[in-house]
């Protein structure tokens, strides 16, 4: 099987000082998808390398699968990048719910009795020389907490830059599948006990490129943006 050579996966555009590369494992996997070195004009990438005519346009730029892969990933990484420093609404949720126990926790800790009886009033901490002015004002901003926890969970949507990377993330679903059929070949998703499907991989290579954190949850992804009008071939 030939090989394509290193230089063949160059991909010139816009943020070629910015490109990350395939990793040479990844190449190699992908080549192997198309190991007649097949390539095809990408629908939007230009061909910087070679300068148009007078009065002439950048002309589409010839791609190998591989370098469609890179490029994907390479274009989005931008838009992903601006989430990834937020935390997700299941994040926040988890937040919320260890805020709530570590309250409740302490309010408990605050009237917890020397003797261990309820009816015997008398407080371990204030034993412990903790005012009971301190215990009286901790106490009260708990009890306050507690519906401003109900507020705050109510509240907690995902935010807009979270959105905007689902859809991105939707956008590179969509790329990938796309790279595929121009090459001849078939979308199919799936990873069953540990194999992956080429798509599958693909995708997950352009998702790991474009600097995603949510590629171990890729059927999360997958549910989300698979479209009624695609029709998921069977594996």
């Amino acid at each position: 099987m030939t090989k394509i050579p290193k230089e063949a996966h160059t991909v010139s555009s816009p943020f070629s000082n910015n490109i990350i590369p395939l990793e040479e494992e990844n190449k190699e996997y992908i080549d192997n998808l198309c190991p007649d070195s097949k390539k095809v004009q990408h629908p939007e990438a230009l061909d910087f390398d070679k300068k148009p005519l007078a009065g002439e346009s950048y002309q589409k730029k010839m791609m190998t699968l591989a370098e469609s892969i890179e490029y994907i990933g390479n274009s989005y990484r931008s838009s992903l990048s601006q989430a990834k420093y937020f935390p997700t609404k299941e994040q926040n949720d988890e937040f919320l719910r260890e805020l709530r126990t570590v309250s409740l926790r302490l309010d408990e800790l605050l009237k917890e009795t020397i003797y261990g009886d309820k009816a015997i009033f008398a407080s371990r901490a204030k034993g412990f020389g903790i005012s009971e002015d301190t215990i009286n004002t901790l106490e009260k901003a708990i009890s306050e907490l507690q519906p401003d926890i109900d507020v705050a969970e109510e509240r907690n949507r995902a935010r807009q830059l979270q959105k905007i990377a689902t859809t991105t993330r939707c956008f590179i679903y969509d790329a990938v599948r796309d790279a595929f059929e121009r090459y001849g070949l078939t979308p199919t998703y799936y990873e069953d006990d540990g194999k992956r499907s080429p798509f599958y991989q693909c995708l997950y290579i352009a998702l790991q490129l474009a600097g995603d954190n949510m590629i171990e949850n890729m059927d999360k992804v997958h549910q989300h943006c698979i479209k009624s009008k695609y029709q998921e071939p069977t594996k």
